[in-house]
């Protein structure tokens, strides 16, 4: 029994050994798109926040399908294959790779200004207008304090 609590134990020490991982791609991406370091600590509450947010499965798979950059978007179909044009869906002439797909698109932009509005109309709130509020759902921890104690009416 002892040889077995020493073997767990070992184990145990040899995880604690081990140094922080590296990030992961797609948080590299996310990270020099929005012009912002996020932490480990903050990147464990994005992982986090569909699942106490919604109870809705399509809508955490959303999340986690933007969070991971799962579209591809027109400017890598386009190399995948030419008969696929590079410019944006939504015809603003730009070259649209994911985040303009996503938030720098001018059409997509007045979307997410029309967001912002409505829920400062609704709750008050005045939201930081990025990326990170907006599709990662993560902000500064007063602000998250903020939401937590905001009732809707």
């Amino acid at each position: 029994r002892e040889s077995s609590k020493g073997s767990l134990s070992l184990f145990y020490r040899s995880l604690l050994l081990v140094g922080p991982a590296e990030q992961l791609h797609y948080q590299k991406l996310w990270q020099k798109d929005c012009n912002n370091r996020i932490s480990p600590d903050s990147w464990n509450m994005i992982w986090l926040s569909p699942s106490y947010r919604t109870q809705f499965f399509n809508i955490q798979v959303q999340f986690t399908k933007t969070l991971m950059r799962w579209y591809i978007p027109p400017y890598r179909l386009h190399r995948i294959s030419s008969k696929f044009s590079p410019f944006c869906l939504k015809q603003c002439g730009l070259i649209a790779n994911f985040i303009h797909n996503w938030w720098t698109c001018p059409f997509i932009r007045k979307f997410w200004e029309e967001v912002a509005e409505i829920i400062r109309m609704i709750t008050s709130i005045h939201l930081p207008l990025t990326p990170e509020a907006f599709l990662l759902d993560y902000w500064d921890s007063s602000l998250g304090n903020l939401l937590s104690k905001q009732r809707i009416p």
